[in-house]
């Protein structure tokens, strides 16, 4: 059965005084991983909000040992615009501590932005590709398989800029060229959108492990837009072993 409020309160409690034992004081929390399935599709990611809440009371009744920047599924970015805790870290010093240099915490947590999925894996032939896979054929599927898209494209652009005007910074999941074709196209929209704070806030692409061609294009349009790529060597290799 799924665990109670009671448990994952205990589990995070448990995940923070690991990182603690390390020296890590911050992290970014893009909620639960099989929550997040369905996070394409709005209010069908209910457990990353109460896990937000848990964080939330951890946080109000100090709690909460390390920072957490959270990332909620983009479809909910007017829920998170809207969230008490969007933004930036709260501070209780006043104007006059600050001038001094005095400062202090009064919310170790914070709505950082969205997250989204725009394909699958490599592992499993869900990462979305321009052309079909080199053994596309060899299994079930007619030679043709270039992956699949795991929400409406257009829909998540449009989500993409109106969650970037709203302050909220977008981080995307893309793996195959196709997808990650679809994300530095995001960012150019929010670039180009006229909306207040889309410039200002950096898309993030997740993994971005097969760029488009050419490929020296890719790393100029990231440039340009001020776009974030967040790749993980390691996971890269994983992928090129299987």
């Amino acid at each position: 059965p799924p665990p109670s409020e009671t448990a994952r309160r205990e589990a995070f409690g448990r995940a923070f005084r690991e990182m603690l034992s390390l020296g890590i004081t911050s992290a970014c929390d893009f909620g639960d991983v099989y929550a997040l399935a369905g996070s394409a599709t709005k209010g069908a990611t209910e457990r990353v909000w109460r896990d937000l809440d848990i964080l939330r009371d951890m946080d109000a009744k100090e709690e909460l040992p390390v920072r957490v920047s959270a990332y909620v599924p983009l479809a909910d970015w007017e829920r998170a615009r809207d969230d008490p805790n969007a933004g930036w870290f709260r501070e209780k010093a006043s104007e006059d501590d600050r001038a001094g240099g005095t400062y202090g915490d009064s919310s170790r947590l914070r709505v950082a932005g969205c997250k989204a999925f725009l394909d699958g894996s490599l592992g499993a032939r869900t990462a979305l590709f321009h052309e079909p896979y080199a053994d596309a054929g060899s299994g079930p599927d007619d030679g043709t398989s270039r992956g699949m898209a795991t929400c409406d494209l257009a829909e998540f652009e449009a989500r993409a800029v109106a969650a970037a005007a709203a302050g909220l910074q977008v981080a995307v999941h893309a793996i195959g060229d196709a997808a990650v074709s679809a994300a530095i196209q995001a960012a150019e929209a929010q670039a180009d959108s006229s909306g207040a704070g889309a410039r200002d806030v950096r898309f993030r692409v997740e993994h971005a492990q097969h760029l488009p061609s050419p490929l020296e294009s890719f790393p100029r349009r990231a440039r340009r837009v001020g776009a974030v790529v967040s790749a993980q060597p390691a996971q890269m290799a994983l992928d090129r072993a299987s």
